[in-house]
């Protein structure tokens, strides 16, 4: 377990350890004894909910998987080095939304992104069930990242910016 942040003040060094051995640590949503929604070392979910650098983390944590499948979707780390930022941004786009397990039974669509024919591969997307799912809401989603693996360039919804709006709250 990582060291504590050395901002807080604790009485002695076990103190940090108690709670996590009394509670455990869950990866997964649970009820506790009084039946309250709980996550990770005792997270009450109905009392608080996740804090922003929560979030955070584990938004970054997703978005590493995303690309790692993205990298073995492509299949060719030359290919996945030379093939543009915004198009490998599609691909991470995709394997985030629908994981990797869906993607890569998408052969033709990968097989154009191996043979870097970057138009055929985004027709391939556009005909998918997730381009035309609109229970997601994803077929303008998806017309902006297979615009973005067809022409390597940053498309985003209408009237968003490309600033960070990391900290924005």
């Amino acid at each position: 377990f990582p060291s504590h942040d050395t901002s807080f003040d604790f009485p002695f060094e076990g103190a940090l350890n108690h709670p996590i051995h009394e509670e455990g640590i869950s990866d997964a949503v649970y009820k506790d004894g009084r039946g309250i929604e709980t996550i990770g070392i005792g997270h009450n979910l109905k009392a608080n909910p996740i804090c922003k650098g929560s979030i955070k983390a584990q938004f970054l944590c997703n978005l590493n998987m995303a690309e790692e499948g993205a990298k073995k979707f492509v299949g060719n780390e030359k290919i996945w080095a030379s093939m543009g930022d915004y198009r490998r941004l599609a691909i991470v786009s995709m394997v985030f939304q629908m994981g990797i397990g869906e993607l890569m039974t998408w052969h033709k669509t990968r097989e154009a992104i191996q043979q870097q024919n970057w138009k055929l591969a985004s027709t391939r997307a556009s005909q998918s069930k997730w381009a035309k799912d609109s229970f997601r809401g994803t077929p303008s989603r998806a017309r902006r990242v297979c615009a973005m693996l067809a022409d390597n360039k940053l498309v985003l919804r209408e009237g968003q910016v490309t600033k960070c709006i990391w900290f924005i709250s």
